[in-house]
């Protein structure tokens, strides 16, 4: 393998890929590129972070490491004023090691990298970069260099970074917005602007490839993930007796393939291919209530001033059926919000737990928050562990199956210095009674809340496929982790891995076994610059979280 140094890697990432789907699709022959590439490569499950959400999983996989040294254990950052708690978006400056962009630059290695999530703002690379996720709509600077950006209109391509389902997000508050948008004429307009988008993404992935000089390149498509959370029940039934929507569904996912098909036929037959996911996914039946859990077992507590009052308008308002969006017509705005349990109704200085991050619980622990009133040590442990038990004692209301799979010790699956940051408890919901813990709303009727329009979530198990020169055919690959995806990119390149890594090189997709892994000492550390978002961008940053349903 003395030639690896010459040979150019593509990576294209299907975000929220999984084999229980793409496998049937394989066996009907609706995605032949990929099954081309499953046949004549190594392929097999790739294990998320914990959590299996994008920010921290892409983050992942940029850095090599765990969340405990690059920071980023959700899709925003957990931040405390005098008299709160609150959370705000995370951009690719939160990072707290190097990315993969800039190891491989310092190596000489010309990039190229389209529509990564965390990778906004546009950094400074030796090559060039359009951003992804958390990228605000409408951003004056996206690309790196920012003359790629117009060199790109000019050559007909309009690029979107995401798709946007609802032109007003309270749309996703009415229950009728799934029928009155999405599923409107079998999802017409969902699907005609996802593959707006995608064809803009694959359009500036061929132009790039074909225009400009590169040795690594990577592209991620966003299209699975998007189909997958709102109409996995029209996709999960339709793998078994078709309907008119999975049958969009399906070609939609078979124009994906042969789009992949086309972008490996540019990189060439001498480039190394990666196929990958950030996340799997399956069946969402609704969100946990993590703050409503909270107040019910009293480690939470209510302003007195609104221990009443919220509950009584919020009966009234649904008594005589007056809807939010209609309140809103009438009343200012900031009234209407104020009816809905927030930060402000919470009295921090007695509450032992909360939940401002997704997936997480942080305890409310003297000297590290601004309003702590737990103790350190046998206080703090006991908390832990009664937490810990009541979780696993939740039960599905419908099946009575067990909700929680597993309430980790932020030191127990983190380390490195950023784990102080961490939440202390990681929640890890079921697979069968799956229940997103994303939602830090504090009020509803009971600890569990039902997206109408969002039936998909996330899963541990994403996708991983392997094809080139000297990798195995068909073969199959066991405990593939996604921080294991950059330390083995940088050994094809024969380049040293940082010592800092903690994923492992993928040796056994490999004929030749030979060659040591080769390692260097580096800081590791991103530039200690930050980025703060415009108050303009924060809002549309949560907007398009809101509308996957990661944040209230």
């Amino acid at each position: 393998m003395k030639d690896r140094k010459q040979n150019r890697i593509l990576v294209v990432g299907l975000d929220g890929g999984e084999w229980n789907v793409i496998g049937p699709l394989i066996e009907r022959g609706l995605m032949p590129n990929l099954q081309k590439l499953v046949s004549q490569g190594s392929s097999g499950d790739l294990i998320s972070s914990v959590p299996p959400i994008t920010p921290t999983a892409w983050t992942s996989f940029l850095t090599g490491v765990n969340p405990g040294k690059h920071g980023i254990f959700s899709y925003q950052k957990k931040l405390q004023s005098e008299n709160s708690y609150f959370a705000s978006p995370l951009n690719c400056m939160d990072i707290r090691k190097e990315c993969l962009w800039h190891i491989l630059g310092d190596h000489g290695e010309k990039v190229c990298f389209i529509n990564v999530p965390m990778s906004f703002p546009p950094q400074e690379v030796n090559g060039y970069m359009i951003t992804g996720m958390m990228t605000p709509v409408n951003a004056p600077r996206f690309t790196y260099p920012d003359s790629l950006k117009d060199e790109l209109l000019k050559n007909g391509i309009d690029y979107q970074i995401d798709i946007n389902i609802a032109k007003e997000v309270n749309l996703l508050e009415d229950p009728s917005f799934i029928e009155n948008y999405l599923l409107k004429d079998e999802c017409t307009a969902f699907f005609k602007e996802l593959y707006k988008i995608t064809e803009q993404r694959y359009k500036a992935a061929s132009y790039l490839m074909t225009n400009k000089p590169w040795d690594f390149f990577m592209t991620v498509f966003i299209g699975m993930d998007r189909v997958q959370h709102y109409l996995w029940e029209y996709l999960e039934s339709g793998l078994n007796k078709e309907n008119i929507i999975s049958r969009k569904i399906f070609e939609y996912f078979s124009y994906l393939d042969k789009l992949v098909g086309d972008i490996v036929a540019l990189a060439g037959e001498d480039s190394t291919t990666i196929i990958m996911s950030d996340h799997g996914f399956g069946r969402y039946k609704g969100d946990l209530l993590v703050n409503r859990w909270l107040i019910g077992h009293g480690l939470m507590n209510l302003n007195k001033q609104n221990r009443k009052i919220i509950p009584l308008l919020k009966k009234v308002a649904k008594k005589i059926g007056i809807r939010k969006d209609t309140l809103k017509r009438v009343m200012d705005e900031k009234k209407v919000d104020s009816l809905r349990m927030s930060v402000q109704q919470i009295e921090w200085k007695t509450s032992k737990a909360f939940s401002v991050l997704s997936h997480g619980i942080h305890i409310n622990l003297e000297g590290r928050e601004s309003l702590g009133c737990v103790g350190n040590d046998s206080e703090y442990e006991e908390l832990r562990a009664l937490i810990t038990k009541m979780l696993y004692e939740i039960k599905d209301p419908v099946t009575g199956g067990q909700v929680i799979k597993k309430v980790y010790k932020k030191e127990e699956i983190y380390n490195g210095p950023e784990v102080e940051h961490a939440p202390d408890l990681i929640l890890l919901s079921s697979d069968v009674d799956h229940y997103g813990i994303y939602s830090t709303r504090f009020s509803n009727d009971g600890i569990f809340y039902k997206n109408t329009w969002k039936t998909g979530d996330h899963r541990q198990n994403g996708i991983l496929i392997m094809k080139g020169r000297g990798i195995k055919s068909n073969f199959k690959v066991n405990n593939a982790e996604i921080t294991d995806v950059l330390p083995t990119i940088l050994y094809l390149k024969d380049l040293p891995v940082p010592d800092h890594v903690d994923g492992k090189v993928l040796k056994e997709v490999f004929m030749d076994k030979s060659d040591d892994v080769r390692f260097e000492k580096r800081s590791g550390l991103q530039s200690d610059e930050s980025y703060q978002y415009k108050e303009a961008e924060v809002e549309t940053v949560k907007d398009q979280l809101r509308q996957l349903g990661y944040i209230d």
